[in-house]
């Protein structure tokens, strides 16, 4: 995604409809600068430099994900993480071993939703979804095979 400016973020927070403050910057330039979602503990030490307390900044973060300027990403760390929403629709790898957070961007949800419609007896549509995989990256991957032991077929 390209990199907005203080006034893009001012203009973003604006066209929604949102009151621009130093700490809705702050917030929304801490998850730009992040190359992974950031999760709300995070957000808040940032923010700290804004005068923000807890509520504050997450008031704010419901403000803004309920105005379609950042998304909540669960990656199974006991918390939710947020990122800026982005043009193009993209999901996550997650390493269970380490955290590793990788992006891509194939996504056959369009596919998936009218197989999953077709078979619904509730539901008409679907207008959102999100697509997280977890696993081991390759890292973690080569540790765990280096340290299980080898058998050895000597008799």
């Amino acid at each position: 995604m390209p990199k907005r400016t203080e006034t893009t973020m001012a203009d973003l927070l604006r066209k929604r409809s949102l009151k621009v403050t130093r700490l809705r910057l702050a917030m929304l330039a801490i998850l730009q600068k992040a190359k992974d979602p950031v999760g709300a503990p995070e957000i808040f030490k940032a923010a700290k430099s804004a005068g923000a307390n807890y509520v504050t900044v997450y008031r704010a973060i419901n403000a803004m994900e309920k105005s379609g300027i950042i998304r909540r990403v669960n990656l199974r760390h006991n918390h939710n993480d947020y990122e800026l929403q982005n043009e193009k629709d993209h999901h996550h790898l997650i390493c269970k071993t380490c955290g590793k957070v990788e992006e891509f961007e194939t996504c056959p949800s369009a596919e998936f939703a009218k197989r999953i419609l077709a078979q619904s007896k509730s539901f008409a549509s679907i207008d959102d979804h999100a697509l997280e995989f977890f696993g081991q990256c390759k890292g973690c991957a080569k540790k765990i095979r280096s340290k299980s032991p080898h058998v050895s077929k000597s008799r």
